[in-house]
């Protein structure tokens, strides 16, 4: 191995015992046999489970392409620039991890907050168009009522003119002031209730 150590602690090679062109098969390999000695229910020594734990971890990294990658670059002597996107830097350092992390959660947190933004600017608005269009036709209405007021008055006048009219037609007196009416089939008919009181008289 060239480099057994990054950032101050083993590379993931130096943990499973293989070198850096090991196949997946020789990862998996070493990976169930260290398993198989560390593991918390058969080995009860002294940093066993830390044992454990760090072997997990170099096996996770390891058989995952991308993140092995990113292991090979931490460790030098690879040629290109630095893995990008989402891989975890699980390389870097507790305190590399630790800011890598929060940084996807403040990243998570900003693009949930940007959505809440977005939908209460949505429903706003919709409101104020609503308070617009109401506050547009009550403005409307104000401002047709002095022009409507004359037209009502002037139907309702035409209205009770016509009515007084038919009831001219249906309606007629004698020389003593009775009153006959009209029926439907044109026979006229006394109305005592509609007698001129004073001819009456």
């Amino acid at each position: 191995l060239k480099l057994l150590f990054v950032h101050g602690r083993m590379s993931h090679y130096a943990v499973l015992g293989v070198s850096r062109d090991a196949p997946k098969r020789a990862i998996r390999s070493a990976y169930l046999r260290l398993a198989k000695q560390l593991h918390p229910d058969v080995n009860k020594t002294a940093g066993a489970a830390q044992q454990f734990q760090a072997v997990q971890k170099a096996y996770n990294v390891l058989s995952d392409p991308e993140k092995r990658k990113a292991h090979d670059w931490e460790l030098g002597g690879k040629s290109g620039p630095a893995p990008v996107g989402d891989v975890e830097p699980e390389d870097a350092g507790d305190f590399l991890q630790q800011a890598w992390r929060q940084y996807r959660k403040q990243s998570g947190q900003s693009q949930d907050y940007r959505s809440r933004v977005e939908e209460e600017h949505r429903t706003q608005s919709v409101r104020f168009q609503q308070e617009m269009f109401r506050a547009a036709m009550t403005r409307n209405a104000v401002r047709a009522f002095p022009l409507m007021l004359p037209l009502a008055l002037i139907a309702g006048g035409l209205y009770w003119n016509n009515i007084g009219k038919e009831t001219e037609k249906s309606m007629r007196f004698d020389e003593k002031g009775q009153a006959f009416v009209l029926d439907a089939y044109g026979r006229w008919h006394r109305f005592p209730p509609a007698d001129k009181m004073d001819q009456a008289r």
